[in-house]
């Protein structure tokens, strides 16, 4: 047994079968994430840390299948979406839209008490309404907890309230989605007050990572030929997405972005390389 490092501090016993797991998520056969596996369980050392074994796991799958190491950077790539939480609003709005919800960013509306800022509004085909809340962090040790869901919850039910006197529409529940990790408080929470809660690595089966990779809806961050330069030029023009690249002609992207045309071919080849099998 060796005892690893989280990012929290906190020691766990490492888990060969998690790391397996996200190299086969990320695109790499069975046969490549089982050597990668023995390659990281020859090299790590009792206190060794996660983010340590990441990169060796990272050089190792890079070694192999570069495109699928690329995907394996995807917790980072979204924390390159930053500085500001508005990226990532913008990308759970495009993830959350290809899962068949219609979505409305950042609206103002009036509850009981104040006015509030809604990140995002979701309705679903049943007509259902749903507030989110999205909280993004580009720490990584940081784990969304106990104070994020009651400020979550607080805001919703001003809204509800709201809509009984007829200051708003009617909402029909509430989501959390963050970047990062929650805690078991913020679960426990969360899970007491019937709020639907997405994390990296919650809910087991459909957390955030997983609906992401189930689509391949991968952020632009995600890309090693995007800088802070490219992704601020791509953002403005409101490319968040590697899939609404493919859908320009490069000449296009050079007007759209003001990029060289040259930097965008090397980005365009690389995209075509991450949803090639």
């Amino acid at each position: 047994m060796v005892l690893i490092r989280k990012q929290s501090g906190e020691a766990e016993e490492f888990d060969p079968n998690k790391v397996k797991g996200a190299i086969i998520r990320a695109g790499a056969s069975e046969e490549i994430a089982d050597k990668i596996v023995a390659g990281v369980e020859k090299r790590i050392h009792p206190g060794v840390s996660t983010a340590e074994i990441y990169h060796l796991a990272f050089q190792l799958l890079d070694h192999e299948k570069p495109a699928a190491a690329t995907r394996f950077g995807l917790k980072e790539a979204i924390m390159r979406l930053g500085p500001t939480g508005y990226p990532f609003e913008k990308f759970m709005g495009s993830v959350l839209s290809e899962y068949g919800y219609t979505v409305e960013l950042n609206r103002m509306i009036e509850g009981k008490c104040v006015t509030h800022e809604v990140d995002l509004v979701l309705t679903d085909k049943d007509g259902k309404r749903y507030m989110v809340e999205c909280k993004y962090h580009n720490n990584k040790g940081f784990k969304t907890g106990i104070k994020e869901t009651l400020y979550t919850y607080a805001r919703f039910l001003d809204l509800k309230e709201g809509s009984v006197l007829g200051k708003c529409e009617n909402f029909d529940g509430v989501w959390l989605v963050c970047n990062t990790k929650i805690s078991g408080e913020g679960i426990t929470y969360g899970n007491c007050r019937g709020m639907k809660i997405l994390a990296w690595g919650y809910p087991e089966g459909g957390s955030i990572q997983q609906m992401i990779e189930g689509k391949g809806i991968y952020p632009i961050t995600i890309l090693r030929s995007v800088d802070g330069t490219v992704k601020d030029r791509l953002s403005k023009a409101g490319i968040m997405l590697l899939r609404e690249l493919l859908s320009y002609d490069p000449k296009e992207l050079v007007v759209k972005t003001g990029l060289p045309e040259k930097k965008i071919e090397t980005m365009l080849a690389e995209v075509r390389s991450l949803y090639s099998p």
